[in-house]
């Protein structure tokens, strides 16, 4: 049940992220504080 609770937490997360990077990368968003944004994201 907590999984559950988790996973579900993970795709509101990802949904947000995939938003936020769709919107960004209009803004010509580079490589690196790309992955610099997914890291500290992963770490959380």
């Amino acid at each position: 049940m907590e999984e559950n609770d988790r996973v579900r937490e993970w795709g509101l997360h990802w949904g947000r992220f995939g938003k936020l990077m769709e919107g960004r990368s209009r803004m010509n968003l580079n490589g690196w504080e790309a992955m610099l944004f997914i890291g500290i994201n992963a770490a959380m």
